[in-house]
């Protein structure tokens, strides 16, 4: 408890230095700018445009544009970490209080730490003002029937879980880098690289790689009113991955810092070099399952590009009964009235996430095997050329991934930045 209120006081402390100076004001208002801006534009679009197509309306929704409007935001404030923490030990040194510090019957990690905390509050509350006045703003254009109201999940989400982590994460590293470096410039153009490469990124990697990438949001799906996501799985991971990292890497900041430290340093640097590795080792592993399930497309394709045009099935009818339980399991029996092709064997494409476990041809069993997405069924060549009832039975849950695989154009494999001039 004792320490929780020493981390506390730091907070405070750093609250009150950091609201004194210029340089957190002048990041404040331009980002406050570009959310109201950004936001006050788009209702403007959407109350000129939104009548043209339903597409267009759902492109330019205010409604939707938490994740790209936050990202904007999160990158000014971002920025504002670096001016506002390369220079905190220099900065008690220009102000006499570094001995005073020194001095204080606190920990440097819990120092650290609660620094750190002030800076990501000061870092937040910008964002909480840009949320309250677009609300304002929603409230009037709702009533005047020119704008639709903001999704709530994807705001609480970025305030209360984006927002916190990113700024959290990034004031670790920049504060690391300052005690490993100790010269201002330096740190200040270090930070700043990173922060242009961490953007160059965003915009240039491949989009289905962009959860692993995305400060705001998953930005890997199209939003819905019908299906809201919360928060998902590759997202939850990034989360926590950032948390563990940026703990270890203060950690380390204060093995390395100048400060006199009754606490042992001896365990402090294992201990936050693994929780650096782990958070390395989460991101890591979410980029890798990105790529494998990438390359799992890429392999369906390939399977159903091997088979093309053979063993092609003319469906004339399709009846039966489909049990879903949302979010679980799709339990199918149905039946199919078709015109056999002349050769065995029958070519369907059938979702991989799901499992045959009974198909028949006229009422009799038939062999068939079921990879990649590909049903394929062995039938004898009498019922070549000849109108035949297939029935199945199938449960299991669809894999979502699993369509147009015969696209020209594979929106997933193209650049980020330009996956919104593609739709």
């Amino acid at each position: 408890m004792k320490q929780l209120d020493q981390i506390l006081a730091a907070a405070r402390a750093e609250v009150r230095t950091a609201r004194r100076l210029v340089r957190t004001w002048t990041f404040t208002i331009v980002a406050i700018v570009i959310g109201l801006a950004g936001y006050g534009q788009q209702v403007v679009l959407h109350a000129l445009a939104s009548s043209l197509s339903t597409t267009v309306a759902t492109m330019l929704s205010p409604r939707f544009l938490v994740a790209q409007l936050g990202t904007q935001m999160l990158w000014v404030l971002m920025a504002a970490q670096i001016f506002l923490a390369f220079d905190i030990r220099a900065r008690d040194q220009r102000q006499r209080l570094a001995e005073v510090l020194d001095a204080k019957p606190i920990g440097t990690f819990p120092l650290l730490l609660g620094r750190v905390l002030g800076l990501v509050l000061v870092g937040w509350l910008p964002v909480v003002l840009i949320a309250i006045a677009s609300l304002a703003l929603t409230v009037v254009a709702d009533g005047l029937g020119i704008s639709p109201a903001i999704e709530p999940r994807s705001l609480f989400i970025m305030l209360f879980v984006d927002v916190p982590v990113q700024l959290f994460i990034w004031c670790a590293v920049v504060l690391t880098v300052a005690l490993v470096v100790r010269n201002r410039l330096a740190t200040a153009l270090i930070c700043m690289a990173l922060l242009g490469g961490y953007v160059y990124a965003f915009f240039t990697v491949p989009a289905y790689l962009i959860a692993g990438f995305a400060p705001v949001g998953d930005m890997v799906s199209l939003p819905s009113d019908l299906v809201p996501l919360f928060l998902s799985g590759p997202s939850v991971m990034l989360r926590l991955a950032y948390v563990a990292m940026a703990v270890g890497l203060l950690m380390l900041a204060a093995a390395l810092h100048p400060r006199l430290d009754a606490g042992s340093l001896g365990p402090r640097i294992p201990v936050g070099a693994a929780l650096a590795a782990i958070g390395g080792l989460g991101i890591g592993l979410l980029l890798s399952m990105l790529i494998g399930q990438q390359r799992q497309q890429a392999a369906w394709a390939a399977a159903h590009d091997a088979v093309a045009n053979r063993g092609i099935v003319d469906v004339q009818r399709v009846s039966g009964a489909v049990k879903i339980d949302p979010g679980r399991a799709v339990e199918l029996e149905i039946a199919m009235d078709i015109r056999a092709p002349d050769a065995s064997p029958w070519v369907f494409t059938f979702n991989p996430g799901l499992e045959v476990s009974e198909l028949e041809l006229d009422g009799r069993a038939a062999g068939f095997t079921h990879e990649s997405g590909l049903l394929l069924v062995d039938a004898p060549a009498s019922m070549s050329n000849a109108d035949v009832t297939l029935s199945l039975r199938a449960s299991g849950r669809p894999e979502t991934r699993f369509a147009y695989l015969d696209a020209a154009f594979d929106l997933a494999t193209s650049a980020a930045g330009t996956t919104g001039a593609a739709l």
